[in-house]
């Protein structure tokens, strides 16, 4: 009997210990923040850039490096090295998150409502694809981050490639932490797709596509 209770006590201390442990770790547990990039937000386009509207255009296929592919946020660290933040996650996908942001900002800055984000309906294809390839999308906390990629406007279901371009963009993260690295990034997104708009609007003009002014 008395061994019964011997160990009945012993089992209850050490879920009691058990219980403590648990509760010691969820004190500890830093705070989870989620991220989400947002373009030109509630702010208005910058500019304003005339393109052929007779179009439909599509951004992406988008792709990223593999260690970017990650849910927490990337960024770099001294050599070849990058740390994967496991509590400053995205609060989605980051690529398909880059490619609605763009197809936002082009139709923010142009005024085509036809700006569709990958991946679209196969029956009712946009007539143009701006095709992505991003090769470095990061930097260091409280400093420079760059985004290197290279893009491609495209005809006739990507067929018929009208022009390509390589770009190189850096911004400043203002401030410690993750959230200015984020709004540093976000900017980079804000300047690719004016570079975009901005080249597809030379490309019309070069072709005398008429444009139609709004």
């Amino acid at each position: 009997m008395n061994l019964k209770i011997s160990c009945w006590a012993c089992t209850q201390r050490a879920l009691l210990l058990l219980a403590v442990l648990v509760c010691c770790a969820c004190v500890n547990s830093p705070k989870t923040y989620f991220y989400a990039l947002q373009g030109f937000g509630d702010q208005p386009a910058p500019v304003r850039i005339d393109i052929d509207d007779s179009h439909t255009y599509g951004v992406g296929p988008l792709f990223l490096p593999e260690a970017l592919m990650q849910p927490g946020v990337v960024s770099q660290r001294a050599g070849q090295q990058v740390n994967l933040s496991l509590f400053n996650i995205w609060g989605g996908n980051l690529r398909e998150g880059i490619t609605r942001v763009t197809a936002s900002n082009i139709s923010e800055l142009t005024g085509v409502d036809a700006v569709w984000p990958f991946p679209w309906d196969n029956r009712n294809r946009p007539t143009r694809q701006v095709r992505i390839v991003v090769e470095q999308f990061a930097g260091r906390l409280e400093g420079q981050v760059v985004l290197k990629a290279k893009w491609a406007l495209t005809e006739l279901n990507g067929e018929k490639t009208l022009l390509q371009k390589r770009v190189h963009f850096t911004s400043q993260a203002q401030g410690k932490g993750f959230g200015p690295y984020v709004n540093a990034l976000n900017d980079l997104i804000n300047q690719l797709s004016i570079d975009v708009v901005a080249t597809i609007g030379e490309l019309d003009n070069t072709l005398k596509t008429p444009i139609k002014r709004r």
